[in-house]
């Protein structure tokens, strides 16, 4: 049976060390993203498989990752409006935005997942109840300035839109 970690969970064991120790990065690649349709259901696929899903509320955006997946995920209007600034329309549904946000992130080991008592694979229960998985190689991330939660990149998803700020 797999192991279950809570985000509020994850958040109390890893936030400090991932704060710590983690390195901070941008993400380089651009997005788009469209409104979603309040009631609407999004199902995460990175190249590892699904990833986690979720209903869509009023005011929220579907964001599409420009990666071999095109993964599709929901973000708040808030948190869009913070992590994103628009470049250029796409079409009547589609605009591409630039990503204006950091993170600090980890790359999951075994160490990182002992740390939580998991040993290859665990899976985070997100706040809107849907669970992810979090494997070796993959990247919890913490964004910044905010620091106020932990989400998982897949590895090659992260290989692919992400770069050190140094």
């Amino acid at each position: 049976m797999s192991q279950i970690i809570s985000s509020k969970d994850l958040n109390q064991l890893l936030l400090p060390y991932i704060s710590e120790h983690g390195s901070r990065f941008r993400k380089t690649s651009n997005i788009k993203a469209r409104d979603a349709i309040p009631g609407e259901l999004i199902v995460t696929r990175t190249s590892d498989g699904k990833e986690t899903e979720n209903t869509a509320s009023e005011n929220d955006k579907v964001v599409q990752n420009y990666t071999e997946a095109e993964e599709q995920y929901i973000v708040s209007a808030e948190v869009f409006d913070e992590r994103y600034s628009i470049h250029k329309p796409l079409d009547e549904k589609w605009t591409e935005y630039e990503a204006t946000g950091e993170i600090q992130a980890i790359m999951v080991d075994s160490t990182t997942l002992s740390m939580i008592g998991a040993r290859q694979e665990v899976f985070i229960e997100a706040p809107w109840g849907s669970t992810q998985p979090v494997r070796i190689g993959d990247y919890l991330a913490i964004p910044l300035p905010a620091g106020n939660e932990i989400y998982r990149i897949a590895a090659q998803e992260f290989a692919t839109t992400y770069q050190p700020t140094q």
